[in-house]
Protein backbone atom coordinates (compact mmCIF):
# COMPACT_ATOMS: atom_id res chain seq x y z
CA UNK A 1 0.00 0.00 0.00
CA UNK A 2 2.79 2.32 0.65
CA UNK A 3 4.38 1.89 -2.90
CA UNK A 4 0.53 2.73 -4.25
CA UNK A 5 0.37 5.98 -2.74
CA UNK A 6 4.06 7.01 -2.91
CA UNK A 7 3.58 6.45 -7.03
CA UNK A 8 0.31 7.83 -7.24
CA UNK A 9 1.72 10.97 -5.40
CA UNK A 10 4.93 11.25 -7.77
CA UNK A 11 3.69 10.01 -10.98
CA UNK A 12 2.45 13.31 -12.36
CA UNK A 13 5.81 15.16 -11.11
CA UNK A 14 7.87 12.11 -12.60
CA UNK A 15 5.76 12.74 -16.10
CA UNK A 16 6.58 16.55 -16.16
CA UNK A 17 10.04 15.89 -15.87
CA UNK A 18 10.49 12.93 -18.67
CA UNK A 19 7.81 15.56 -21.21
CA UNK A 20 11.08 18.27 -20.86
CA UNK A 21 12.96 15.46 -23.36
CA UNK A 22 10.32 13.42 -24.50
CA UNK A 23 7.62 14.88 -27.11
CA UNK A 24 5.32 11.57 -27.18
CA UNK A 25 4.91 12.40 -23.26
CA UNK A 26 4.82 16.36 -23.90
CA UNK A 27 1.77 14.99 -26.14
CA UNK A 28 0.02 12.98 -23.69
CA UNK A 29 0.33 15.59 -21.07
CA UNK A 30 -0.99 18.45 -23.39
CA UNK A 31 -3.91 16.57 -24.83
CA UNK A 32 -5.40 15.00 -21.20
CA UNK A 33 -4.68 18.66 -19.76
CA UNK A 34 -8.54 18.94 -19.52
CA UNK A 35 -9.80 15.30 -19.60
CA UNK A 36 -12.28 16.21 -17.05
CA UNK A 37 -13.98 19.05 -18.45
CA UNK A 38 -13.68 17.75 -21.45
CA UNK A 39 -15.77 14.09 -20.19
CA UNK A 40 -18.52 16.44 -18.76
CA UNK A 41 -18.93 18.57 -21.92
CA UNK A 42 -19.34 15.40 -23.63
CA UNK A 43 -21.58 13.57 -21.35
CA UNK A 44 -23.77 16.24 -20.67
CA UNK A 45 -24.90 16.04 -24.29
CA UNK A 46 -26.36 13.07 -23.74
CA UNK A 47 -28.63 10.35 -22.09
CA UNK A 48 -26.95 7.60 -19.80
CA UNK A 49 -24.18 7.25 -22.09
CA UNK A 50 -22.28 3.88 -22.29
CA UNK A 51 -19.09 4.12 -21.88
CA UNK A 52 -15.84 1.75 -23.08
CA UNK A 53 -12.64 2.41 -21.79
CA UNK A 54 -10.14 1.57 -24.10
CA UNK A 55 -6.19 1.54 -22.75
CA UNK A 56 -4.97 0.79 -26.44
CA UNK A 57 -6.00 0.55 -30.24
CA UNK A 58 -5.78 -3.27 -29.69
CA UNK A 59 -8.07 -3.52 -26.69
CA UNK A 60 -10.56 -1.42 -29.02
CA UNK A 61 -10.54 -3.69 -31.12
CA UNK A 62 -11.45 -6.15 -28.90
CA UNK A 63 -14.10 -4.47 -27.87
CA UNK A 64 -15.42 -3.44 -31.00
CA UNK A 65 -17.60 -6.87 -31.52
CA UNK A 66 -19.12 -5.86 -28.24
CA UNK A 67 -19.92 -2.50 -28.85
CA UNK A 68 -21.43 -2.85 -32.13
CA UNK A 69 -23.50 -5.66 -30.54
CA UNK A 70 -24.54 -2.90 -27.87
CA UNK A 71 -25.17 -0.66 -31.07
CA UNK A 72 -27.67 -2.75 -32.48
CA UNK A 73 -29.59 -3.97 -29.60
CA UNK A 74 -29.67 -0.64 -28.69
CA UNK A 75 -29.70 2.00 -31.07
CA UNK A 76 -31.11 4.95 -29.09
CA UNK A 77 -28.16 5.07 -26.86
CA UNK A 78 -25.51 6.85 -27.00
CA UNK A 79 -21.74 5.37 -26.85
CA UNK A 80 -18.77 6.87 -25.17
CA UNK A 81 -15.13 5.65 -26.26
CA UNK A 82 -12.07 7.03 -24.24
CA UNK A 83 -8.62 5.93 -24.66
CA UNK A 84 -5.20 5.84 -22.77
CA UNK A 85 -3.46 5.37 -26.06
CA UNK A 86 -2.83 8.77 -28.13
CA UNK A 87 -2.11 6.51 -30.94
CA UNK A 88 -5.00 4.43 -30.70
CA UNK A 89 -7.28 7.27 -30.12
CA UNK A 90 -5.90 9.43 -33.52
CA UNK A 91 -6.37 6.26 -35.52
CA UNK A 92 -10.09 5.59 -34.57
CA UNK A 93 -10.70 9.42 -34.73
CA UNK A 94 -9.40 9.27 -38.30
CA UNK A 95 -12.20 6.56 -38.92
CA UNK A 96 -14.57 8.76 -38.37
CA UNK A 97 -16.70 6.01 -36.72
CA UNK A 98 -19.75 8.58 -35.49
CA UNK A 99 -19.50 7.41 -31.84
CA UNK A 100 -18.02 9.97 -29.58
CA UNK A 101 -14.21 9.88 -28.67
CA UNK A 102 -12.38 10.72 -25.54
CA UNK A 103 -9.04 11.20 -24.69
Amino acid sequence: MFIYRLLSKTTPAILWAIALFSSKIRKVLAIRKDWRIKAEQVASEMDEPIVFHCASLGEYDQALPLIELIEEKYPARDIIISFFSPSGYEIIEKKGTGRSLLY
